[in-house]
């Protein structure tokens, strides 16, 4: 079944992640491979949404399935600074 042009692809649960945000918000992420040019390509779209609506998307992709965890770190470090 092919993605519909705008949408998300469908991952299964374990390649999804909901967790809240330590101070006011939650943040949500999910991966999945693709295979551009012939090579296999690991791909993580994160977002994250602030209590008060304010929010910021982060992509993350490499080429070896081990380097998830950097790519939740880049995710997870994604700071607002307070005005």
């Amino acid at each position: 079944m092919e993605t519909p042009a705008g949408s998300a692809p469908a991952v299964p649960p374990e390649q999804q992640i909901t967790e809240d945000m330590p101070v006011d918000g939650v943040r949500h992420a999910f991966w999945t491979a693709s295979v551009p040019d012939g090579r296999t390509q690991y791909e993580l779209y994160g977002f994250t949404v602030h209590d008060d609506g304010t929010a910021v998307g982060a992509a993350c992709m490499w080429n070896e399935l081990h380097q998830l965890a950097w790519a939740l770190h880049a995710w997870r470090s994604v700071r607002r600074d307070a005005e």
